[in-house]
């Protein structure tokens, strides 16, 4: 009877060595776990601010756009009104060397007249 008693005694130590070593198992999967939610948690989170930082950058740049777009427009519209103001002054200028003509011409006139009547 004491060599099944102590085999009753081996057979229940190798159980409990046995369970020890899957508890020590489970704890490692555990922790193995638990460490790679970390990353996945870490990893997203950066992914997060990836995407937060290039979409602020994309703000930024359609902003630049903008300001840009408006510059040129600006500029565009400056060109516009200088160069309707340059025709303006044209046109006034054009006016201006008629109107002279037809004095001179009107000035010539009445001197021809005036030259005909002394020699008539």
């Amino acid at each position: 009877m004491a060599d099944n008693d102590k085999m009753v005694l081996t057979k229940g130590s190798s159980d409990q060595a046995k369970a020890a070593v899957a508890k020590a198992n489970s704890t490692m999967a555990a922790t193995k776990l638990a460490a790679a939610q970390a990353n996945s948690k870490r990893s997203i989170e950066l992914v997060g601010a990836k995407s937060t930082m290039a979409t602020k950058k994309a703000a930024a740049t359609q902003v630049n756009s903008t300001r840009s777009t408006a510059s040129a427009m600006a500029k565009l519209t400056m060109a516009t009104k200088k160069a309707a103001a340059a025709q303006a002054s044209s046109t006034m200028a054009a006016a201006s060397a008629v109107a002279t003509a037809k004095m001179s011409q009107q000035k010539a006139n009445v001197m021809h007249g005036r030259i005909k009547q002394a020699t008539a």
